[in-house]
């Protein structure tokens, strides 16, 4: 009985030809793919995504386990007090740099970063410590009186 219900129904719809229904969801998706893009360009979605990015690692900080969180493939290697006494000087000597990014060179890392002020060579090792920020590229640069972050490795 419902089937024949819809057998009638259906035979008094007009249905669109099968090239007009295909035109009409393509407009349709452009016109919804630009109005989104359009959007996006205009930065309406921006609050919506930081609060959806911000809840994302509160929930990944609530549920995962703390192992996770921890990236394997980043190194962080600082210069603490206890390696200052062990030193015996500070700032560190270019010589004991070169060694340090010699050895962190051999594990042929994708980037590497130096974050340390050092206004005056402290040698010795000198040409050693710059033949290795030559050779591997490691940028250099002075943030401070700088406006713009540089956009190009400089030179020392």
């Amino acid at each position: 009985m419902v089937f024949n219900r819809w057998r009638r129904w259906r035979g008094k719809v007009t249905a669109l030809p099968q090239i007009e229904a295909i035109a009409v969801v393509a407009i349709a998706g452009f016109m919804l793919g630009s109005l989104t893009l359009g959007a996006d360009a205009l930065g309406l979605f921006q609050a919506l995504e930081l609060k959806v990015f911000d809840r994302m690692i509160r929930l990944r900080q609530q549920f995962a386990p703390p192992v996770s969180t921890i990236d394997d493939r980043l190194l962080i290697v600082g210069i603490t007090d206890e390696d200052i006494q062990l030193l015996e000087h500070y700032p560190v000597r270019d010589e004991i740099l070169a060694d340090a990014l010699a050895i962190l060179q051999r594990h042929n890392p994708a980037v590497m970063g130096l974050d340390l002020y050092r206004d005056v060579p402290q040698p010795p090792g000198r040409d050693a410590l710059m033949a290795q920020i030559q050779q591997h590229q490691v940028g250099v640069t002075k943030i401070a009186q700088v406006r713009q972050l540089p956009t190009a490795w400089i030179q020392p």
